[in-house]
């Protein structure tokens, strides 16, 4: 995972004065819903729970992020430098995450760690984003706390709402996840890579969710 940063934030980075604000966004997904219009099914649905770990609520990209009890570790790197893993602990007093837990197996939904500045949040280009998915997580009467892995690590984790297909995308269709970042005109997308309505029609394969390199029942190995 490459971290690509802005000059503005590097520089507010380096003031002492200026204190950091950590914004989650966590997706709640609900597995086999049908998609609105009655077009092609879609794999997920998702409901996205912003967080600010701050004294009031942020707004930041024309998104609101609600003031929050929470606290993350340290961003953990292997040997080779690569991010891995984080684990974040959220109140739950109000049982809220609680509800989501019982109502809905999160692991592997995306979770994003954005961190901004006070004096920069007007602009939507200052920030460090770090994305990760939900492994494992475990509740008690007042907090509920999540371990996230990077994409790679969570492949090989066995994830019930989550398939790896070579042939379908799973990314909700101009969804608020930030996974599709399809922003055209086109009105629906059949998930595909190569079909006539897929993600390469749109422009858009660069995004593709689902897993080409996944080998086809047909194929032949050697000669």
């Amino acid at each position: 995972m490459v971290r690509e940063l802005d000059a503005e934030f590097l520089e507010q980075a380096e003031s002492e004065a200026n204190k950091p604000i950590t914004l989650y966004e966590v997706n709640i997904v609900e597995a086999g819903t049908v998609a609105s219009g009655g077009e092609a099914p879609s794999a997920q649905v998702a409901t996205v729970v912003r967080l600010a770990q701050y004294d009031s609520d942020v707004v930041f990209g024309g998104a609101t992020y609600t003031a929050y009890p929470a606290m993350r570790s340290t961003i953990s790197n292997n040997n080779s430098g690569k991010i891995v893993g984080i684990t974040i602990t959220v109140g739950n007093i109000s049982r809220e995450w609680s509800a989501y837990i019982a109502n809905y197996d999160i692991r592997g939904n995306l979770v994003r760690v954005r961190l901004v500045f006070s004096d920069t949040i007007s602009d939507s280009d200052a920030y460090l984003d770090d994305v990760f998915y939900i492994d494992t997580y475990s509740a008690n009467a007042t907090s509920v706390t999540i371990s996230c892995k990077s994409k790679l690590d969570i492949m090989d984790a066995v994830v019930p709402n989550r398939d790896f297909s070579r042939e379908t995308c799973p990314w909700v269709y101009k969804g608020d996840s930030g996974e599709c970042k399809y922003a055209g005109t086109l009105a629906t997308c059949d998930r595909s890579l190569d079909g006539k309505n897929g993600c390469r029609a749109h422009g858009n394969a660069i995004n593709y969710g689902g897993f080409p390199g996944i080998p086809s029942r047909d194929t032949t190995v050697g000669a």
